[in-house]
């Protein structure tokens, strides 16, 4: 990706996505390339988004509602209630207070530089990408919170992006 000036991902000889590093990255077109690009790579969970009387919010493994920013609940609303795949960029994680999800970490892997946080959400393993000392590497439970504006949304059963309107 350091070297390209535009990417070709491809999947059993057919074309996924072409574009700049930096498009295919932040803009993935399909959960294959979401989990093909990145390292550790984007995590995808099952997922919806519900209406209710606060706004559009998001549910994670039948974990509390976190409601979305506004902005991106006008661009995500008409995809409610129905079967999602959310991906979430392990950097788009932060240690939270009272709000995001409750995990219980797998492995909490300090690499000097940042902290991977391996744990398991709805059976999906996933993983965060926290600062260098954001918790005890013996850490029980960890309260974390993505970034709802950094959210990607897939088609549960086609795997397309719905970032730009595609609907199956």
């Amino acid at each position: 990706m350091t070297l390209a000036d535009r990417i070709v991902i491809m999947r059993n000889g057919i074309i996924e996505q072409v574009g700049t590093p930096d498009e295919i990255y932040n803009a993935p077109s399909s959960t294959y390339v979401a989990g093909f690009i990145g390292s550790p790579t984007m995590n995808l969970v099952p997922g919806e988004l519900r209406g209710d009387a606060r706004g559009l919010a998001l549910r994670l493994a039948g974990d509390a509602d976190m409601v979305l920013p506004p902005d991106v609940a006008r661009r995500f609303g008409r995809h409610a209630d129905r079967p999602l795949t959310i991906g979430i960029r392990p950097e788009d994680f932060v240690i939270a207070g009272d709000g995001g999800i409750e995990v219980t970490p797998d492995v909490i892997e300090p690499l000097g530089s940042d902290t991977l946080l391996f744990f398991t959400l709805n059976g999906s393993e996933m993983v965060a990408r926290l600062p260098p000392r954001a918790l005890a590497a013996h850490a029980e439970r960890v309260r974390l919170e993505p970034d709802l504006g950094q959210l990607h949304l897939f088609d549960a059963k086609s795997g397309r992006s719905l970032a730009a309107g595609e609907v199956s």
